[in-house]
């Protein structure tokens, strides 16, 4: 007997201190909601933050500015720094976000566009973007692909042309033009023959073959020749011709030398029986044997 109340004593234990249970006695589990809300509201929290650093008008560009523009179009460079602005990332923010703003980007974004001699680009702290901006010094009207660009004295190409000169460039000089439009009328306009695909801030001509060029500009100037515009032909190797207003060509060599070239044009034209008016060209790039017809 003693032995059976040992163990009954010892069961009872059991059972007090919970050793085992009833499987069929299990008692649920309760779901954490402590945790659970303290982990929704930090969520919510930070989406909060999150929506007042990217997306409110606190941290937002409201305006643009530039400094330093003379002959580009101040609508369309800033039409193209807002098109840049209001790209959005992930469909809920953009770059008007002074966090997500990021200047190399814009930078890069114009000089797809334009070629400038430095630009810099400030994000004031009053929500201000400040471009400061020196332009490259315009020489030249370069026409391909239906399209027409300004080239520097390097032979490197600046931009395209606004809408604006565009439309100065299908209208005649007037006294009342304003100086910025006769300005860009007296740049001298050259013609690509081939219409190669042209790329801002690319050369498409030498220095040297730009003052050579010039230089027989000058002297037709100086003979009272006038002329339309400079033709261009990679293709055919170093051909380059004057259309003259009289309607013929004058093919000459820019590698050559242009004093010579000018005396024989010269030449030609002093020939009574030579109407200027009846000519389709005159090749003066093969030393002293000068054609025309």
């Amino acid at each position: 007997m003693a032995k059976r109340d040992h163990f009954q004593r010892i069961q009872r234990l059991r059972y007090h201190h919970q050793t085992y249970r009833n499987p069929y006695f299990q008692k649920k589990r309760q779901l954490p909601w402590n945790f659970i809300l303290f982990f929704s509201c930090g969520l919510l929290l930070i989406l909060f933050f999150l929506w007042i650093f990217l997306c409110s008008s606190l941290f937002k560009i409201t305006s643009v500015q530039f400094e330093g523009i003379e002959y580009l179009s101040q609508d369309e460079l800033t039409e193209s720094v807002w098109n840049y602005l209001h790209k959005r990332h992930f469909l809920l923010f953009t770059n008007e976000n002074r966090f997500v703003f990021d200047d190399e980007t814009l930078l890069n974004h114009l000089e797809s566009y334009y070629s400038f001699e430095y630009l810099n680009i400030i994000l004031e702290k009053n929500h201000v973007l400040t471009l400061s901006l020196k332009e490259k010094t315009s020489g030249l009207l370069w026409n391909s692909q239906e399209k027409t660009y300004v080239v520097d004295l390097q032979g490197l190409v600046i931009r395209e042309i606004s809408r604006e000169e565009s439309e100065w460039l299908l209208s005649e000089i007037h006294e009342d033009d304003s100086l910025e439009q006769k300005k860009f009328l007296f740049m001298p306009r050259f013609r690509d023959l081939n219409d190669i695909d042209v790329t801002i801030g690319e050369n498409i001509l030498t220095s040297d073959e730009i003052n050579a060029i010039f230089l027989f500009q000058k002297y037709l100037n100086s003979q009272f020749i006038p002329f339309i515009e400079t033709q261009i032909d990679r293709l055919s190797g170093k051909w380059m011709g004057i259309l003259a207003k009289d309607g013929y060509l004058i093919l000459f060599d820019a590698y050559g030398d242009i004093d010579t070239q000018a005396k024989h044009l010269a030449s030609i034209l002093s020939q009574p029986s030579i109407n200027p008016t009846d000519l389709e060209y005159i090749d003066v790039r093969f030393g002293d044997h000068v054609y025309y017809k």
